[in-house]
Parts: C-alpha cells; structure tokens; sequence
C-alpha cells in the first residue's frame, strides 16, 4: 500500500472528519447511519434518502431512482448499513457504479454540449458587434 493511501487516526470518528472534510459537493447519505458521517458536513450539502418502509430495507434501484432525480457529487454507501445492516450485494454495488459512471458521462456530454452552444453564440454575437462597429465607422466617415 502507497504511503499516501494511509491516514493513521485515533478512532472512526477522527477518519470519518478527515474523509468528510475533503469531499466537494452534495453528499448523498442513506438514513438511519451512523449519524457522524452526515454530522460533519453543512446539512445543506447532505442529500437523505429514507427507506419507505418499517424493516429500513432498500436495493440498488431504491437508490439509483432517488439520487437520479437527487443530483449528488458523492454517494456514501455503507454496506453493511450500519445500524439498518441492510446489505447490497456485490452485482448490486456494480450496477450503483455502472448508474453514477453514466451520470457523470452524461454531465460530461452536456456540460461539452453547452460550451459548444456558448461558444457559437459567443462568437455570432461578436461578429455582430464587429460589422455594427465597421458600419458606424462608414457612417461617420
């Protein structure tokens, strides 16, 4: 294992601050958790989702139907659940990561799609203002 892998600490919650502290974005979180993951981001950057039933049950497309329509940058899967022990299985952890790969192919597509549109109108508009400028430039002269 790299050095740089390594984070030695005094116990999950100085780990937890530590992995918490460095994630940019929203942060999709599964509830009930172990609540110090959660505690240690703006609850504005949390994203929750909640089990719609009594025994704290949900499957990957429990997920995948929620945080696709709950934009997140991260997605906190504790698996075994702690303290739902609800678990996923390993071709469910796979299907998760196929869904977020293609979200963010997809925010990739769009965000070169847009740039492209920008850019075009971008210059159009400066083209424009170019032949306005030669026009009054004739006109004074």
């Amino acid at each position: 294992v790299k050095p740089e892998y390594i984070i030695p600490g005094n116990g999950a919650a100085e780990l937890i601050k530590a992995l918490m502290e460095n994630l940019e974005g929203k942060v999709g979180v599964v509830r009930p958790t172990f609540e110090e993951y959660p505690n240690r981001m703006p609850d504005e950057r949390v994203v929750t989702y909640v089990q719609e039933n009594d025994e704290f049950r949900y499957e990957t497309d429990d997920l995948i139907a929620f945080f696709g329509k709950n934009h997140v940058e991260n997605l906190l899967l504790i698996n075994p659940d702690n303290p739902s022990g609800n678990f996923i299985s390993l071709d469910g952890i796979k299907k998760l990561a196929l869904f977020l790969v293609c979200l963010y192919l997809c925010s990739a597509l769009f965000t070169y799609i847009q740039a492209i549109a920008m850019t075009t109108v971008s210059n159009k508009f400066a083209f424009k203002l170019r032949d306005l400028k030669t026009k009054l430039e004739l006109d004074t002269n």
